[in-house]
């Protein structure tokens, strides 16, 4: 057992991995850090369990995020991605990270 919640290693493949998603906006008293913020809690929450990826948005901030998480090893599951162009920004954002 772990903070958050059980360990499924052992189980079946479906029922192992977490996506998890932080506050959305910046934290109270950040002054507008956001994709300081996110990096910051995806770091946190990424640190809970190994099957824990990371949400960020196919935002302009969120790609920012995805990049520094990716470089730190941590795993991202991009979400609000509607277009081509987004998904192709997502793709360089994994890369670059």
């Amino acid at each position: 057992m772990t903070e958050a919640g059980p360990d499924y290693s052992g189980s079946a493949p479906e029922a192992k991995e977490f996506s998890l998603l932080g506050q959305p906006g910046p934290l109270p008293g950040a002054q507008g850090r956001v994709c300081a913020d996110g990096v910051e809690q995806g770091t946190r929450l990424a640190a809970l369990a190994p099957n824990i990826a990371i949400k960020a948005p196919a935002t302009e901030v969120g790609l920012g995020a995805i990049e520094d998480l990716t470089a730190r090893g941590i795993r991202v599951n991009a979400t609000v991605s509607f277009t081509v162009p987004q998904a192709l920004a997502i793709s360089a954002a994994f890369e670059r990270g």
